[in-house]
């Protein structure tokens, strides 16, 4: 299947490497989930991101489905 995937903000992987902003497509086995698409992109931190598939937060161990639209966000501390 493939998923569509936003970036939002500034966001490294541990190698310090920079992620693309724009939008990518990313093949991903039927069975995926939100923490394997994570794992894929070297994103697994829990805490430090959000995670929104079409538009609605969802938990790590939620499926995708092909087409889904999933948009990754720092975390926001402050007030």
């Amino acid at each position: 299947m493939i998923v569509q995937v936003k970036i939002s903000g500034i966001i490294c992987d541990p190698s310090a490497r920079r992620l693309p902003v724009d939008a990518i497509d990313i093949h991903l086995p039927r069975e995926a989930t939100v923490n394997d698409l994570l794992q894929r992109l070297n994103l697994s931190k829990p805490g430090e991101i959000v995670v929104a598939v079409n538009r609605k937060v969802q938990q790590p161990d939620t499926p995708l489905n092909n087409g889904d639209c999933v948009t990754i966000l720092p975390v926001v501390e402050g007030g």
